[in-house]
């Protein structure tokens, strides 16, 4: 004999009617909407740019610099850091959360076998849930949720990225800085002997040899500096990778370049953000929560049929034990509160719906400026490597002819050390700037789900 048999014929005839009429209702009316969140917005059919030429995203692993040792980097970041892997538990919590609401997160139903002390297995029958009016918004509240961890979790993944890339191109920016001043200090001792010569000669005063001798310990002065900002960046990406700084494990050793990007980028259409950028979808997936939430308050004003039992399946001999009951909950007091509820749950609604159009439109204008930044610092490196050119070729004829024929004065050579390290700065700072508006812009284009695939996690 089933549930249904033995509980049913208990309740009079004229209440069965009601009743089931009562569920069917329910049951039917309060399934949550969905929204399209896509419809909502406008977004330009193009960006504000022109730089609208590229190829693919087919460098991705490489973080489009081609550097086998930033893959090394991240590779061990995604593996190790413990901010990721707190968003990673998150997510498994968020999922654990959607299966006890009934949700088949995992292919798992809501009826489960557990085994207790007195050698017995119970059969939980789970009638109740299924009559719940409010269950399928609920289920679609804890649904949207967990899949609001999942992105979470992608977007913890896209900012470990492009914090650790940048984290190491603010390294390899130092330690071109001190490869610079290392080779400065070498050209101010060169200097600075030619016009102790010419001094011995008569051909220089003793101001000049002071002034040479004040550029180069200046030059010396700045090694230290520079040597503590770049042991802080190796600090710093050893946290991001989750390693002590004593037990790195990567080769950070200078190999006498800055990292940059091969290449443009295929920054698409703004209306791709929605679907590429994991924070948007956060947001659009916690709105769906929250719509689903104003089902689920509406549902409490109506009545609900419940019909709960459980059967001990006998174990080792164990007695039999079922427990049926049936009731209905009709909630006459504390309708203001419920109907409070409903206006708190529209609210909240209302208020992430207007979060998804921040992250949409904030998304937009990262990009933006992304893209400009890029340009920008492209074309100022361009004109720095030159300048760079053009400053050392002006030393050079500067020295020789203070020491060949003294056309020059001194002041002259000490004025073209100086621009020959004022240029040099410039170019590794605009080197910079083209690498962290590469990263940036990655960033902003959804990094973390085009590396999804092809970086391990």
């Amino acid at each position: 004999m089933g549930v249904h048999d033995m509980v049913w014929p208990t309740v009079p005839r004229f209440v069965r009617g009601s009743l089931a009429w009562v569920c069917i209702g329910l049951l039917t009316g309060c399934s949550p909407t969905v929204p399209d969140v896509s419809s909502d917005i406008n977004l330009a059919a193009v960006y504000d740019t022109e730089n609208q030429d590229a190829a693919s995203l087919a460098g991705i692993p490489e973080i489009g610099f081609k550097d086998p040792v930033l893959i090394q980097l991240v590779t061990a970041a995604l593996d190790g850091n413990p901010g990721l892997a707190a968003a990673q538990a998150r997510l498994r919590a968020a999922a654990a959360e959607a299966r006890a609401a009934g949700a088949e997160v995992s292919g798992n139903g809501d009826v489960g076998l557990r085994s207790d002390n007195t050698g017995t297995g119970s059969l939980d029958a789970g009638l109740a849930a299924r009559l719940d009016p409010s269950r399928p918004a609920r289920q679609a509240a804890a649904v949207a949720r967990a899949e609001a961890a999942q992105f979470d979790a992608d977007d913890a993944r896209r900012l470990l990225v492009e914090q650790l890339v940048t984290t190491y191109i603010d390294l390899r920016f130092f330690q071109q800085l001190l490869e610079y001043r290392r080779a400065d200090v070498a050209s101010r001792r060169r200097t600075l002997n030619d016009l102790e010569i010419l001094l011995g000669a008569g051909a220089a005063t003793e101001v000049d040899v002071v002034s040479a001798r004040a550029l180069l310990v200046e030059a010396r002065g700045q090694l230290p500096q520079i040597e503590a900002q770049a042991l802080r960046q190796r600090n710093q990406l050893a946290a991001l990778v989750g390693r002590p700084s004593g037990e790195f494990g990567v080769n950070l050793t200078f190999a006498r370049k800055q990292p940059l990007p091969q290449g443009k980028v295929d920054q698409g259409l703004p209306a791709d953000l929605l679907r590429a950028r994991p924070d948007v979808r956060r947001a659009e997936r916690l709105y769906v929560a929250a719509v689903a939430d104003i089902s689920t308050a509406r549902a409490a004003l109506y009545p609900s049929l419940t019909l709960s039992g459980r059967i001990q399946v006998p174990l080792n001999n164990a007695p039999d034990l079922t427990t049926l009951t049936s009731g209905l909950s009709i909630p006459v007091f504390g309708r203001f509160a419920l109907k409070a509820g409903v206006d708190a749950a529209e609210a909240r609604a209302a208020a992430a719906f207007q979060q998804w159009r921040t992250s949409v439109l904030t998304s937009v204008q990262e990009l933006e400026s992304a893209l400009t930044s890029r340009a920008a610092a492209e074309r100022t490196a361009a004109a720095a490597e030159e300048v760079v050119a053009l400053q050392r070729r002006a030393l050079t004829l500067s020295r020789r002819l203070l020491v060949e024929s003294g056309d020059v004065t001194a002041l002259d050579v000490l004025d073209r050390e100086q621009a020959v390290t004022q240029a040099r700065t410039s170019l590794a700072e605009s080197r910079r700037d083209v690498a962290l508006a590469h990263i940036a812009l990655l960033s902003a284009l959804g990094l973390d789900r085009g590396m999804e695939s092809k970086v391990g996690n």
